[in-house]
C-alpha cells in the first residue's frame, strides 16, 4: 500500500515537472559583434508577449543572422582623450597618482548613456535604444593595492577597458526587445594609435587602451 502510495506521487511530481518544463521560456544566448569579430558579447532576448503568438524562430534568426558591424557605434574612434561612438563622446578619466597613492583610493571609471530614437544599421531597424558606454580600470580593484609596482613597468600610463551595453527594439511587423552587451578590443578600432594599444600583462595581447591623462 505504502508503495503504490509513493508511487502515485512520483507520478503526479513528473507530470508537474513535464508541464512546468513546457512553460519555461528558452534563453536564446548568441555572440554578436560590436564593430568586429573580436567583441565579446551575449544577446539574452527579452520577449515581450502582447499576444497569443511569437514567432520564436524569427527571433532567434534575426540575432544570429544580423552582422552589427555598426552596432552599437557606426564610427568608433578611440584617441588619448577618450572614445567618441558617433556623435557621442566619452573622455577618459583623469588621474592624480598622488591622491590616489596617497588616499589609498580606486582608479575612477566613468561612463555616459545615450538614447537614440531609432537607427536602420545592414537592413535592421533599431528602435528605442538606450546605450550605455563606460571606461573601466584593466586592473580589478582588489588588485590595485599594488598600483604603485606596476607603474614603472606601465611608464607612468594606466590601462583602461571600453565596456558598452544597449538595450533596444528590433522591428519588423512587431516589435522585440533585446539587451546586449559588449566591449570593445583595440584590434576592433580602425586607424588605432599603436601607442594606445595596451598589452597589460606583456603576453603580446592588446587587451585594453592606454589611459595617458595621468597626473605623476
Amino acid at each position: 500500500m505504502i508503495f503504490a502510495f509513493l508511487l502515485l506521487i512520483t507520478s503526479v511530481s513528473g507530470l508537474i515537472e513535464s508541464w512546468a518544463a513546457s512553460k519555461v521560456v528558452p534563453l536564446i544566448r548568441a555572440r554578436v559583434q560590436g564593430r568586429s569579430s573580436g567583441v565579446r558579447s551575449v544577446t539574452i532576448p527579452k520577449m515581450e508577449v502582447n499576444s497569443s503568438y511569437v514567432n520564436k524562430n524569427l527571433l532567434v534568426d534575426r540575432s544570429v543572422r544580423a552582422s552589427r558591424e555598426k552596432f552599437p557605434c557606426e564610427f568608433l574612434e578611440i584617441t588619448a582623450s577618450g572614445m567618441v561612438c558617433d556623435d557621442h563622446r566619452l573622455d577618459l578619466p583623469k588621474i592624480d597618482l598622488k591622491d590616489i597613492l596617497d588616499e589609498d583610493r580606486y582608479l575612477p571609471r566613468r561612463s555616459t548613456t545615450v538614447f537614440v530614437s531609432e537607427k536602420f544599421v545592414d537592413g535592421i531597424l533599431y528602435r528605442n535604444i538606450t546605450l550605455e558606454l563606460r571606461w573601466e580600470p584593466a586592473t580589478p580593484e582588489f588588485l590595485q593595492i599594488y598600483l604603485e609596482e606596476y607603474l614603472p613597468y606601465w611608464g607612468n600610463r594606466i590601462p583602461y577597458r571600453l565596456f558598452w551595453d544597449a538595450h533596444y527594439e528590433v522591428c519588423d511587423e512587431t516589435c522585440s526587445t533585446f539587451s546586449d552587451a559588449g566591449e570593445f578590443l583595440p584590434e576592433d578600432i580602425q586607424n588605432l594609435s599603436p601607442s594606445l594599444a595596451a598589452d597589460v600583462n606583456f603576453n603580446g595581447v592588446h587587451a585594453a587602451f592606454w589611459n595617458v591623462n595621468v597626473i605623476p
